[in-house]
């Protein structure tokens, strides 16, 4: 255990500790955060997004946006039919929830404007 020759002594240590913490957690993350895969996006679609970020701007991301959002809403208008058809009223209400959310994320994404 070390020995501090003053409170000082002590407080540098801990700064110095907690300063190589910090970088090593900031290096690990943003190695975490670069890689393409940490939001599971396959790399070739990644290439296709920032291809059309290059042509279009941050529009392609508002469309791209919109398309997987409306995918996702038809699934769940899907699933809401045969939770209604089989009588799964219980179902049918938490994908009723869901669909509201992703309603209100619809309007949200398509009232952003774009660069």
């Amino acid at each position: 255990m070390d020995s501090f020759n003053s409170v000082n002594d002590f407080l540098r240590a801990a700064r110095a500790a907690k300063k190589d913490d910090e970088t090593s957690i900031q290096r690990r993350l943003s190695e975490v955060l670069d890689d393409a895969s940490t939001f599971a996006v396959p790399p070739d679609f990644l290439e296709i997004i920032e291809e059309y970020l290059e042509e279009y701007g941050d529009e392609a991301l508002r469309a791209i946006a919109m398309f997987c959002l409306g995918k996702w809403t038809q699934i769940h208008q899907d699933m809401l039919q045969q939770h209604l058809s089989h009588d799964a009223i219980e179902s049918a209400l938490w994908t009723m929830n869901d669909l509201s959310k992703l309603s209100f994320i619809l309007q949200g994404v398509a009232d952003l404007g774009s660069f």
